[in-house]
């Protein structure tokens, strides 16, 4: 999550999770606290090729790209 984190907002950007089902996860800037959405999908396809997209088998930490 950090990696697409800073993929898509940059490196002073850390995920974070605000409970515990899958799609709880978010972007935070360390420095000033700003918030973004993730997206998984572009995140799977820039780093595995055009046919890979995000799946979630059930819970937070069940991501992975396939």
């Amino acid at each position: 999550m950090v990696d697409a984190c800073h993929e898509q907002y940059g490196g002073s950007w850390a995920s974070a999770y605000s409970g515990n089902g899958a799609g709880d996860w978010y972007c935070e800037d360390v420095v000033s606290r700003r918030t973004g959405g993730l997206n998984l999908d572009s995140y799977c396809n820039r780093t595995y090729g055009c046919n890979s997209i995000a799946f979630n088998s059930g819970g937070l930490f069940d991501w992975h790209c396939t």
